[in-house]
């Protein structure tokens, strides 16, 4: 994929998404275990086996799909759990892009950085757009990697777990794939 059409996609990201994200219950939190490894704490889909967590395209202008991912620092009252972390992306779909939200080069995807920092206190939470051409099935994997605990400031070690965020159709974009199909099959029958 050419410079120049990542920069149109970041660009129509931008545009598209100004305004659109918003804080979700959802958001990716970052944590660590009793073992001092980075894990996921919420949301709860992908915090556990199988670590996958589904989100659905959305459709906001005809032909333009983007999902919106939250990413955020876990508080316990009024300090952070972590004072550092990074999501590292270990595989991504051809065509997958996800752009900081206010930005206009895409952070994920294939010949991106493919990393979001995040660090207390002033940035501890971003939201992610992502997009591709069309409304099919993506995917982003990713391990936690660079963290350090906030109360002593140990390091910590990066996670033993690939995450995987599925990006899937919407159902009505489905049904309107299946009518579609069989209204193309019934034409095919008519016309035998």
């Amino acid at each position: 994929m050419n410079k120049l059409l990542a920069l149109s996609i970041g660009a129509a990201v931008a545009l598209c998404s100004a305004g659109w994200a918003q804080h979700h219950d959802d958001d990716l939190v970052p944590g660590y275990d009793t073992d001092d490894y980075l894990v996921l704490i919420e949301p709860h889909e992908i915090a556990e086996p199988p670590y996958v967590l589904q989100v659905l395209w959305e459709e906001v202008a005809p032909g333009v799909f983007l999902a919106d991912v939250g990413f955020t620092l876990h508080h316990e009252g009024e300090d952070p759990i972590l004072s550092r972390v990074s999501f590292l992306q270990t595989d991504v779909s051809p065509g997958l892009f996800g752009v900081v939200e206010g930005e206009v080069d895409p952070i994920f995807g294939l010949g991106t950085p493919g990393i979001l920092s995040l660090s207390a206190p002033d940035n501890g939470h971003f939201h992610v757009t992502f997009t591709a051409p069309d409304n099919s099935f993506r995917f982003l994997r990713f391990r936690l990697v660079d963290g350090v605990a906030f109360d002593d400031g140990r390091p910590l070690n990066d996670s033993l777990i690939t995450y995987e965020i599925q990006f899937v159709p919407e159902p009505t974009s489905w049904l309107g794939l299946l009518a579609g199909a069989g209204f193309f099959a019934a034409r095919r029958r008519k016309k035998a």
